[in-house]
């Protein structure tokens, strides 16, 4: 049994236990997605699944196990080996997109199909169970984590066996929601590392950058709230939109905002224009994603670019 898994009262087992499943070999860590230990986990995970779904319970205690992304994996690709839910993966792993994950990463993969919540999330009406996850998914979202590194902790979760995203979460997750703020623009830089363009630094871009002349109208990306009109340091003058499942976009440089605080903007709304303030070498828009107060990569809405 993985020594670093779950407190003990994940392993109370609810309902009948399938001995034979839980006396084979079972690994922290999967080195491949078709061999006996991936073999084991779909069929945990296949028990678990009639149970999760009717009585949200499971047949099997929880585990995690931990995989590693090889040169060709991509998440749906991942789920679909596993036979794993992809809303499963979302919210165990805390993912704002599929895009997120490239080789190296590493994502935990459970013997069930559910949905998991921090214990501060409103309660989806249906039974849980208490868990603790391992550290690891608090280095998921940009970093790459060698198990050298790996910090055996836990954080608590809740754990809703049977259940799946709500169509407009998965709209969320699957980049179907946010439009393009500038659409036509050219990105001039991109998510992630760079050479920081004033220091010439390499540092970490949260964003992208969307070059356009002083005075263009910049569009929201989603419906939602303004949470924050300002300056904004480094950003320059700055509009926070907050969406919902934990979703903030972020729209920086601005010359001029035209919302204020708590109002409520539609998608599409025109809620400022671009500008050059804060630190920056031109005039463009610096637009970020945020989900969970962490930077993630922006998808958008492939009909609205």
């Amino acid at each position: 049994m993985s020594r670093f898994v779950v407190s003990l009262a994940l392993f109370v087992a609810i309902g009948f236990v399938n001995s034979s499943l839980l006396k084979a070999s079972q690994s922290d860590w999967l080195t491949d997605l078709t061999g006996a230990d991936a073999n084991l986990l779909k069929q945990e995970i296949t028990v678990n699944l009639k149970s999760g779904v009717q009585y949200h319970r499971l047949d099997i205690p929880l585990r995690f196990v931990r995989y590693k992304l090889k040169k060709g994996d991509h998440f749906y690709f991942i789920a679909t080996k596993l036979s794993q839910d992809p809303d499963t993966l979302a919210s165990l792993n805390n993912l704002a997109s599929a895009d997120e994950l490239k080789q190296g990463d590493v994502i935990l993969v459970p013997n069930a199909r559910g949905v998991f919540r921090e214990p501060n999330e409103a309660d989806l009406g249906t039974p849980s169970i208490q868990v603790k996850v391992p550290n690891l998914l608090k280095q998921l979202s940009i970093k790459k984590v060698s198990s050298s590194k790996l910090v055996e902790t836990s954080f608590d979760f809740k754990f809703y066996p049977g259940r799946r995203f709500d169509t407009a979460e998965r709209n969320f997750f699957k980049g179907v929601v946010f439009r393009h703020p500038l659409p036509g623009a050219r990105k001039s830089s991109d998510f992630g590392w760079r050479k920081d363009p004033i220091h010439g630094r390499s540092s970490f871009h949260g964003g992208i950058d969307l070059a356009a002349p002083v005075g263009t109208q910049v569009s929201a990306a989603s419906s939602g709230e303004v949470v924050f009109v300002g300056d904004r340091g480094g950003y320059g003058k700055a509009v926070l939109i907050r969406h919902q499942f934990g979703y903030i976009t972020l729209y920086g440089h601005l010359s001029k905002i035209l919302v204020s605080k708590g109002q409520k903007v539609s998608t599409g709304d025109f809620i400022a224009n671009v500008g050059k303030t804060g630190r920056v070498t031109g005039p463009h828009l610096h637009f970020e994603v945020l989900k969970e107060g962490k930077q993630r990569l922006p998808v958008f809405d492939r009909q609205h670019r």
